[in-house]
């Protein structure tokens, strides 16, 4: 992934340094999702095996507060949900 371009830097760079950071905008927005959810599906792997429960388990012991809600659960909530935005579901 590449890092945040801000549009203010965008407007003062010189214009090969423009193109060229345009064009990587564009490219990572012409790639298919395939990369994208295999690092998703990995980094979710990562915290289930963290934690020593899958995701449907951790959206249980959410719901009927036997888990709270930290830095890394957010986290790991946050990637599912783009992960369910972006792909087919996760086998289970």
């Amino acid at each position: 992934m590449s890092r945040a371009v801000r549009f203010s830097e965008i407007r003062k760079a010189s214009p090969a340094v423009r193109d060229k950071a345009l064009a990587g905008i564009i490219a990572e927005a012409r790639a298919p999702a395939n990369g994208s959810l295999t690092d998703l599906d990995s980094r979710i792997t990562g915290y289930e095996e963290e934690y020593g429960l899958t995701s449907d388990q951790l959206l249980d012991q959410l719901s009927t507060g036997k888990r709270e809600e930290t830095v890394d659960v957010l986290s790991w909530l946050m990637l599912l949900r783009v992960r369910d935005r972006i792909g087919p579901p996760r086998p289970t």
